[in-house]
């Protein structure tokens, strides 16, 4: 009987196998290459600093919709409207999202972006009481109080843009989710994160020394902070109304346990933190090279602080509504920028579809889409055509609250300068590699001149700077023209580097240093050149200022930029009249 059993077993099994099969020989995946064994295509994929350079190869070889295998996941392609519209609404119940392994498990297998049916429809019910609009208007002040500390923080430096604003994102969503209660644990809550999300994409391996397994610990030790400050909370009283994301999860009547708590406090984080950062760093570029633009937001934002009597000057909800261009602005980045270049979403049953083209970037949908203008968004796009905060059942709660965020230090940011220090191949993609080699920022007396500087290619660790006053705009434009043509001139020789001397009323103010600083410790690249700038005394006016007969007052920067400053250079920041501040070594590592 036993054997019987196991034989009727087996044929059950073989049955469903073979119907299975023929089920899915009527259901062929489309046309595609699946690359190497484990590792797929993901290198062909980041082999470019444009990842859309590799969808848009594959789409012109086998068409709009195609299979490919990256970052570990056999998958299908598909990016039109019509295609977002059946996989993210239409049919969004027979695909869950995907995440790799060892973000799943750091994030928590309990966060909202793992969950499906009623179970998913309840925490996103949870999570939409804080992030309404209803709800986040009573965020204004709080919001705009930590994006002006974090300007002010930074007034008089060169900053890593990218960096600088992750920690902004951080703050803001710890406000959210906690409101004023945790200034005391905030830079533990900081700390333990920032070690947590160096291993989202690591592998899932647990063992000591590993990065997953630093991870992890920095993970659960997170959890644990959570868990005391949900004791704190539940010891205060009772009659008290929820109006953070926390009050909001722990009144749920259908209660959630501590951990289903912690894992979608995580989730918050990881989803609040990096892509907020990644669009303002975007923002700031392009507002940087188009300056009519960047004028019009000025003006913009000059009228709402006009408007208001003088002992109001912080923002309202009302105040971020009368902002049409700077949310225009805000829009057009999220389209050309794509900070998610893709979003994976895993299938639950047999789907067949056929769809076509790109969304953000297709002609169809956007006329000139590589051109930053944000005036397309004077008219509504078609529906399915522009989904920076995704679509559907799965989309970001908490897209308002981005978006004010936003609007905040897109505003104020209109009074900081922009300074590249690039390689021009990177110029316009992948925020993790803006964050190291472009747009830093620095406060100039209140004046916002686009494109102050503009470093030459050279060899690797060849170094260049300038000396400017940063009040002449026709005299940077012209002088950018004549960076570009040396540029070129560079690239015709092959690269070898030559450090420019730039002067001002005929005096030179740039001494070139090629010695290690006595005592630094050794940087990344040893042996690169050095560029510093020689600072000027407290108190003495520019030399230039004599000779040229220049206003006093007018104010003069000067900035030492090196190609690979990645790598570790040193950069001193010399306004007019003040003494320069310390040196700050690698300020795009």
């Amino acid at each position: 009987m036993l054997a019987f059993l196991l034989f009727f077993a087996l044929y059950c099994i073989f049955w469903k196998g073979v119907v299975l099969a023929g089920r899915r020989k009527k259901l062929p995946l489309p046309p595609g290459s699946m690359g190497w064994p484990f590792v797929g295509e993901t290198f062909q994929l980041y082999s470019n600093s444009n990842p859309n350079a590799f969808f848009v190869l594959k789409q012109r070889k086998y068409g709009a919709v195609f299979k490919t295998h990256i970052l570990g996941c056999p998958c299908v392609m598909v990016s039109s409207p019509e295609a977002a519209k059946f996989v993210l609404v239409t049919q969004a119940h027979r695909f869950k999202p995907k995440f790799p392994a060892s973000k799943e498990r750091m994030i928590g297998p309990r966060a909202i972006f793992f969950q499906q049916g009623d179970c998913h429809a309840h925490l996103r019910r949870l999570l939409l009481r804080s992030f309404l609009p209803d709800s986040i208007r009573r965020s204004v002040a709080g919001i705009e109080a930590v994006a002006l500390r974090a300007l002010l923080s930074w007034d008089g430096q060169l900053v890593n843009t990218f960096q600088e604003l992750k920690t902004y994102a951080f703050n803001v969503a710890i406000l959210s989710i906690f409101g004023n209660d945790v200034a005391a644990a905030a830079e533990d809550l900081k700390q333990c994160y920032c070690k947590l999300e160096k291993g989202y994409n690591s592998m899932p391996i647990n063992l000591p020394g590993t990065l997953f397994h630093k991870a992890m610990k920095a993970r659960n030790q997170l959890a644990r902070i959570v868990a005391g400050i949900i004791s704190s909370r539940r010891l205060q009283s009772k009659n008290t109304a929820p109006n953070d994301l926390l009050g909001s999860l722990m009144e749920a009547k259908e209660g959630l346990s501590d951990d289903q708590i912690a894992d979608n406090v995580i989730g918050v984080i990881f989803a609040a933190r990096d892509t907020t950062a990644s669009v303002l760093t975007w923002i700031i570029k392009y507002l940087g090279d188009n300056p009519s633009i960047l004028q019009a937001v000025t003006e913009e934002q000059e009228e709402i602080t006009k408007s208001k009597p003088e002992e109001d000057k912080g923002l309202s909800w009302a105040d971020t509504k009368k902002m049409p261009l700077t949310t225009r602005v805000i829009q057009e980045t999220m389209r050309v920028a794509s900070i998610l270049s893709f979003t994976f979403r895993e299938a639950v049953e047999d789907v067949e579809y056929q769809g076509k083209q790109n969304i953000h970037h297709s002609p169809e949908n956007f006329t000139d889409p590589e051109k930053f203008d944000p005036s397309r968004f004077e008219v509504p796009p078609k529906p399915n055509t522009f989904m920076p905060f995704g679509n559907g059942s799965h989309s970001c709660p908490g897209n308002e609250l981005a978006k004010l965020e936003m609007l905040m230090v897109s505003g104020e940011a209109r009074e900081w300068d922009t300074v590249r220090a690039l390689c021009a191949a990177h110029e316009r993609f992948a925020p993790q590699i803006l964050s190291q080699v472009m747009t830093p920022l620095i406060a100039v007396a209140g004046h916002c001149i686009h494109k102050r500087m503009q470093v030459l290619q050279g060899r690797r660790g060849e170094s260049c700077c300038k000396l400017r006053n940063t009040k002449s705009q026709a005299e940077d434009a012209a002088r950018e023209k004549d960076d570009r043509e040396r540029a070129d001139k560079l690239d015709a020789s092959e690269g070898r580097g030559v450090a420019e001397e730039y002067t001002v009323g005929r005096e030179e103010h740039v001494q070139h240093s090629r010695d290690k600083k006595p005592g630094r410790k050794p940087a990344r690249g040893e042996g690169q050149k050095m560029s510093q700038v020689s600072p000027i005394p407290d108190g003495q006016n520019h030399p230039s200022e004599r000779s040229s007969g220049r206003a006093k007052g007018e104010v003069w920067s000067s900035v030492a930029t090196a190609e690979g400053a990645f790598n570790g250079i040193e950069v001193s920041l010399t306004p007019f009249g003040r003494k320069a501040p310390s040196t700050l070594e690698g300020a795009f590592k």
